[in-house]
């Protein structure tokens, strides 16, 4: 993935966790990864896995198309 595509996936993630009133630690810990590997990605630094993205997506309530489009 390009690093414009993570960036753009990692606001994405971003605001849908503010518009949960959720924390980074908090969506970190319900999905099962370090705060500061949930940051590398809000921030697009880093490439989840598949796995983890879905899990992101599903402890945020939001449909993976609408992060990856």
């Amino acid at each position: 993935m390009t690093d414009q595509a993570l960036k753009r996936i990692g606001n994405k993630l971003q605001a849908a966790r503010k518009l949960k009133d959720l924390t980074q630690e908090q969506v970190a810990d319900k999905v099962g990864i370090s705060r500061s590997y949930y940051l590398q990605i809000e921030n697009g630094e880093r490439n989840p896995s598949s796995t983890v993205i879905m899990d992101i997506v599903r402890v945020l309530g939001v449909d993976i198309a609408d992060v990856l489009k």
